[in-house]
C-alpha cells in the first residue's frame, strides 16, 4: 500500500519524461469556481483556456461556467487537441482566463505563460509546496504578486 502522507507526497519525484498527469476531481474545480472566482453570471460571458486538460476532468466543469472553453494538452488523452502550451503561439491576452492543474515540474513556466495569454486572470491548481519552494515565487511571479492561496478540501 502506498504511503500518501503529505511529507511523502510532497517529495514525490516524477521521471523527466513523465506526463505528470494527476486528474483534478470535479469537486476541486467546482470549489475553485464557486468559492474563489465567484460570480457565475460574469464567468458565463468569459472565455477560458485549460492548457493541461488531460482527459478533460477540469475542462468539463469549466464548460458549465464559462461561455467558451478551449482545452488542449501536450499529450493525447483523447480530449482536446494535442498542443504544448509552452510552445504553441498563443496571442497575448487572447483569452479571459487560464485555469489549469499543470504538470508540477512545469508549473512555474505555466504561470509565466498563462500571465501572457490571459487578460483577466490566472488560476493554477498546484500542491502548496509549489509556492513554498525556495526561489519559486521570485522566479515565476516576479512583480505580479499572488492574490490568493487557497488550501484544503471544501467541507
Amino acid at each position: 500500500m502506498q504511503n500518501t502522507s503529505h511529507a511523502v507526497m510532497a517529495q514525490r519525484v516524477e521521471p523527466a519524461d513523465s506526463p505528470d498527469d494527476f486528474p483534478t476531481p470535479p469537486w476541486a474545480t467546482h470549489a475553485l469556481l464557486e468559492h474563489v472566482l465567484g460570480d457565475r453570471r460574469d464567468l458565463s460571458r468569459k472565455s477560458c483556456l485549460e492548457p493541461a486538460c488531460g482527459a478533460g476532468h477540469m475542462a468539463r466543469v469549466l464548460a458549465e461556467y464559462f461561455g467558451t472553453v478551449q482545452a488542449s494538452d501536450a499529450h493525447d488523452y483523447g480530449y482536446g487537441p494535442v498542443r504544448d502550451f509552452l510552445t504553441h503561439p498563443y496571442e497575448r491576452n487572447s483569452v479571459d482566463w487560464v485555469i489549469t492543474n499543470p504538470p508540477f515540474r512545469l508549473c512555474g513556466r505555466f504561470v509565466i505563460r498563462a500571465l501572457e495569454v490571459a487578460r483577466a486572470g490566472v488560476a493554477i491548481l498546484a500542491r502548496t509546496v509549489f509556492i513554498k519552494s525556495v526561489g519559486r515565487p521570485a522566479t515565476c511571479c516576479r512583480g505580479i504578486g499572488i492574490n490568493l492561496v487557497q488550501q484544503g478540501r471544501p467541507a
